[in-house]
């Protein structure tokens, strides 16, 4: 009987709640459909997918737009259930979902990058369009006080949304203040925080200077978290710091500061990687700085294939060549390990 169900659909215990939603997988009644419908906010993980799930079997139109919000759910396991689930009620519901979209957008800022994720993927199904609307502006300021997340994938995927949202966000004040406070995290913070300040500051292509300070961190995690940011950034004026962290006793320090010449590109930067090779380093740290130069040069062979070549550029190239050539001959004479 209906009424019983619903009245187990309350009951205490999770496994009550979710065994009871599986019986009104055929059920076309509103009533359950609405209870079915508030079991998607249920405490439990497993009774929310068992909601979820069941849903997509019941063909309730009216479900499309709470399961689309699914996607989005705290648990992995809910999401993964929510698209099929909306598949077997519309194969296409994306054009009954508009009304989901204000969740989807306040799930962008949501600390959790599979949430994130997640959500630019319903949005892009549901409306090409959804970066151009006057809800998604209004998430810049969240999305960019995102990127002070501990969790790097967290920043990776606000700037995937910010970037969509608008191609000139760095320049608008939310993003000015984010510098600003990620400046202060990076000289004041735990050691999770500078971290996490580090990475967030190459997002906003800012904060070199406090970047190379942070280059002789006490934390070895900081050290190699500004060394990557300044890559990130490629400004000149790192190269000189860089080039000193090559010689760092912190050996992983030393690779991921070849890996950020390498990115930096340039005479200078590649001088100092050449330089580098002669030093005594372990293989890992050897073959990062070999391969820093060759996916430089490769790099830069590609511009200059697109553009006209300056005298600058001819100088850089033949800098190339001269790294190049040496790794050729440390190979040669059985000097190869790393290489």
């Amino acid at each position: 009987m209906l009424w019983w169900t619903l009245r187990q659909l309350k009951s205490k215990h999770s496994w009550t709640r979710a065994e009871a939603a599986r019986t009104l997988e055929h059920s076309r009644s509103p009533r359950a459909i609405r209870a079915l419908v508030a079991l998607l906010g249920d405490e439990d993980q497993g009774v929310r997918r068992v909601a979820a799930e069941t849903l997509g079997s019941t063909g309730a139109r009216r479900a499309i737009e709470p399961l689309t919000a699914a996607l989005v759910d705290p648990s992995e396991d809910v999401r993964q259930e929510a698209e099929p689930a909306l598949d077997r009620i519309d194969p296409q519901w994306v054009v009954a979902a508009r009304d989901a979209i204000g969740p989807l957008l306040l799930a962008l800022s949501r600390r959790d990058a599979k949430v994130q994720r997640n959500a630019i993927w319903a949005l892009n199904r549901i409306d090409r369009l959804w970066a151009q609307s006057k809800a998604a502006k209004g998430m810049v300021g969240d999305l960019v006080y995102a990127l002070n997340d501990n969790d790097p994938r967290v920043q990776d995927m606000a700037v995937t949304a910010l970037d969509l949202i608008d191609a000139n966000w760095r320049q608008c004040d939310s993003a000015r203040g984010a510098v600003l406070a990620l400046l202060n995290v990076l000289a004041r913070g735990t050691t999770d925080e500078r971290r996490s300040a580090a990475l967030g500051l190459a997002k906003l292509r800012k904060g070199t200077f406090a970047l190379m300070r942070a280059l002789n961190d006490s934390s070895e995690t900081v050290r190699e978290a500004a060394a990557r940011s300044l890559g990130e950034i490629a400004d000149l004026d790192a190269v000189e710091p860089l080039a000193m962290a090559l010689s760092h006793d912190d050996k992983n320090l030393r690779r991921h500061a070849a890996q950020a010449l390498g990115q930096i590109g340039g005479a200078r930067a590649i001088e100092a990687l050449s330089k580098a090779l002669e030093e005594r380093n372990p293989n890992d740290v050897r073959k990062a700085i070999a391969q820093a130069i060759r996916d430089s040069q490769r790099e830069a062979r590609e511009r200059s294939a697109a553009t006209p070549v300056r005298n600058k550029e001819r100088k850089t190239m033949a800098t190339f060549e001269d790294a190049v050539q040496k790794i050729r001959t440390l190979k040669d004479t059985g000097d190869k390990a790393g290489l």
